[in-house]
């Protein structure tokens, strides 16, 4: 996975990693993602957006 700055993302989302995890904080929610998935999830986002 490519590195990230928080500067990149919308003012409301907040990416930070912690431990195996991928965590991502919006302004109502806390969603923790394994992060040996994060393919799946890309995949996923991917195929959402279109």
């Amino acid at each position: 996975m490519q590195d990230h700055t928080n500067e990149a993302l919308p003012s409301n989302l907040k990416v930070s990693r912690k431990g195996g995890q991928l965590i991502l904080t919006t302004r109502t929610a806390t969603i923790y993602i394994d992060a040996s998935r994060w393919k799946e999830v890309v995949a996923a986002i991917t195929e959402v957006s279109q």
